[in-house]
């Protein structure tokens, strides 16, 4: 008891790492009693005991795991160590370099105790390889006083620095100009950031909105009352405008069982409106998008809201910009971009001025939303989703030309928008590099081939339709200023942008909405107005072509008198029915490179239960020799009969008579109120 009640000149530790989880109940108590601020982790406690071990001026040395350096959970034990002590030396090792026989990202630091308040050297060795060359940067940096090392690897800052920053992370790389911009005022100033519902059990009220009939989907729920109301739920990575595929029930009798039930939806004035909705977890970070009116919002799809709408769009472009990825790195609290964290983004007062590069930079959002929306109307998992985009190859051919023009003027938009966010917080050019060696490079600041690769971009206005440039507030000249911004910005600052590092590391093809234009520039490292010259139509048609088979499948099943497609009973039969289906037969098995029916038989289920999200709406029944194919919404007693009927015009093998027997067995009544998995599950049981 004398030694843990006395005070020394150092205390020299590495406490044990152990997660609250593993606690034992004696051990929680105790914890939970004496060290509660403490409590996620054994070292927490540690360091907190530290405190009283040491004498004033004394020193304490630890090796601990760097979670604390950054972690919401110990938000607590870093505001102590601010407030009790002076960081004389940190050094950040990342995983390895320390032990042997863990993979632990760690951290040495030391420590004094005290108010003296000075300068705290950081080193950051998290991007050196290895134990043996982590050893030797300290060496260098330490015993040889290395400028090159310490240029490169040492930082000096002052601790009252870390203070500025919402939940204190111990950021001691960021530049000191780019902590300054947490002297704005958070995004709650400005804005109703508001988490949306947790229905208690999604199974019942939760469905795709292709699962339930179209005439029962409300898209104005004030005047028509529907019970399904189109609902925001997070989702992939997809910027601007997208993942708008959910519908909530929300009828009379529904709604007062929610305000029961999970959250008992809360913020219920702010549903209907428009705002912006935004995913808060994705490998590459929170992403964020327009929120048209007339939805509702769920706990993983939370909102932002203004009391003028006309300001959603100048925040749209900064939360989507380079900069704010590059805060969300230190000002998430944990995977998951939290309200609470995002309240406290610090926004530049000079967002509200009605300047030419403010006016600039809400219309570049308002372009990529309908730029986003126009490239969407292509999938049948879209609400917009637009039939005779995909009626022919004609049509097919004129939608990739005008997404990769428009994909095209996306990318230019979103490099532009990243300048204008940099002047709005008054970053100058010096800062640019710091950001994208932490977040990706825009690939519109990637090399042309030439500068006429610019002046050839083809005009904006021929290429984005009326309505959606209409919806979203863009008129002629509008459209025609945009075009001149962008080419002029491209023109005259294309060789000032900084230079992309290597990019094997860049999160490519982890998104949901799929621009060729984009992967095509990151493997060939070129701006996307010079692989916009270069790129076939036909590079990507195949991927086109399936969603043009599955469109004619779906609009046969669905229109044709018998209601079902029946493959492997004849060569002959097969033929003449993929001649009805298909109008281009020819063209899409040229494309595909197989028979349409052995692509039916063998590969179609599954692309089009990936595209619908296991919610299919193509049934395949059968066994490997016969396969009939029915819509999930033409499942009635007229199509079984239908079916039985032509199973009995064929030859009558014991194969036909268990296929009779087990449509004869199946009950062709759909409750569409249990959606797609309950049915499907009812229906194939045994």
């Amino acid at each position: 008891m004398d030694i843990l009640s006395s005070e020394y000149d150092i205390v020299l530790t590495n406490p044990p790492y152990l997660d609250s989880s593993d606690y034992s109940l004696v051990l929680k108590d105790f914890i939970n009693k004496d060290y509660k601020d403490f409590r996620k982790n054994l070292y927490s406690c540690f360091i907190r005991k530290s405190y009283d071990l040491v004498k004033n001026n004394g020193y304490v040395g630890m090796i601990t795991p760097q979670t604390f350096m950054f972690i919401s959970s110990y938000e607590q034990t870093r505001k102590f160590i601010l407030e009790n002590f002076q960081i004389e030396k940190l050094v950040h090792f990342g995983l390895g370099g320390v032990f042997e026989s863990a993979l632990v990202d760690t951290t040495m630091f030391v420590l004094k105790k005290g108010k003296e308040e000075k300068i705290g050297e950081y080193i950051n060795l998290t991007g050196v390889k290895g134990k043996d060359a982590k050893k030797e940067a300290l060496y260098k940096i330490w015993k040889e006083k290395d400028k090159l090392y310490i240029s490169k690897y040492v930082h000096y800052i002052d601790k009252k620095k870390f203070l500025k920053i919402p939940r204190i992370p111990f950021i001691y790389w960021v530049d000191p100009k780019i902590i300054v911009t947490f002297e704005h005022k958070g995004l709650e100033k400005y804005a109703e950031v508001r988490q949306g519902i947790a229905t208690g059990d999604n199974q019942k009220f939760l469905r795709y909105f292709w699962e339930v009939k179209r005439e029962d989907i409300s898209f104005n729920h004030i005047k028509d009352e529907k019970k399904w109301v189109p609902y925001t739920k997070g989702g992939p990575y997809n910027n601007w405008y997208g993942n708008l595929w959910w519908v909530i029930a929300f009828d009379e009798e529904n709604y007062n069982l929610l305000s029961k039930m999970g959250n008992k939806l809360p913020n219920r004035k702010y549903y209907f409106r428009e705002g912006i909705t935004y995913t808060m977890t994705t490998s590459k970070g929170a992403t964020f998008r327009y929120l048209p009116p007339n939805f509702m919002f769920d706990c993983k799809g939370s909102s932002i809201f203004f009391s003028d709408k006309n300001h959603i769009f100048r925040f749209l472009a900064l939360l989507n910009s380079s900069f704010f990825k590059y805060l969300e790195k230190f000002i998430a609290g944990s995977v998951d971009l939290e309200v609470g964290d995002l309240k406290k983004i610090p926004i530049p007062e000079s967002i509200f001025k009605n300047t030419y590069e403010n006016e600039t930079l809400e219309n570049l959002s308002r372009l990529n939303v309908a730029i986003k929306k126009q490239n969407l109307e292509i999938f049948p998992t879209e609400l917009h989703f637009n039939d005779q985009t995909l009626s022919n190859f004609e049509s097919i051919y004129n939608f990739i030309e005008s997404k990769n023009i428009l994909d095209t003027y996306l990318l230019l938009s979103e490099g532009l928008i990243d300048t204008l966010v940099y002047n709005l917080y008054g970053l100058e050019r010096n800062c640019y590099s710091k950001i994208y060696n932490i977040v990706d490079l825009p690939v519109s600041f990637y090399p042309l081939d030439s500068i006429k690769d610019i002046e050839s971009l083809p005009s904006l206005r021929d290429f984005l339709n009326e309505e959606f440039a209409h919806e979203m507030g863009l008129n002629v000249k509008i459209l025609e200023n945009i075009e001149k911004s962008i080419k002029h910005f491209y023109i005259t600052n294309l060789k000032e942008f900084p230079r992309q590092q290597n990019d094997s590391n860049r999160n490519r093809n982890r998104e949901q909405y799929i621009n060729y234009i984009k992967t095509k520039a990151e493997i060939l490292l070129k701006n996307p107005l010079s692989v916009l010259k270069n790129i076939e139509l036909d590079e990507n048609l195949k991927e086109l072509a399936y969603l043009k088979i599955d469109r004619d499948v779906q609009k046969y099943l669905l229109q044709s008198n018998e209601g079902f497609i029946p493959l492997g009973f004849s060569k002959e039969s097969e033929d003449k029915i993929m001649n009805l289906v298909f109008d281009e037969r020819n063209q899409i098995e040229r494309i595909i490179k197989k028979e349409i029916e052995r692509y039916l038989i063998n590969n179609y289920q599954k692309n089009h239960e990936k595209l619908y999200k296991n919610r299919p709406l193509i049934w395949k029944i059968g066994n490997k020799k016969y396969s009939i194919f029915v819509h999930y919404h033409n499942i009635n007693q007229n199509t079984k009969k239908n079916i039985i009927n032509f199973l009995k015009k064929q030859p009558q093998t014991k194969e036909i008579k268990n296929l009779i027997n087990f449509f004869a067995s199946k009950n062709f009544n759909i409750n569409f109120e249990k959606g797609v998995l309950q049915n499907k599950e009812a229906f194939f049981e045994d």
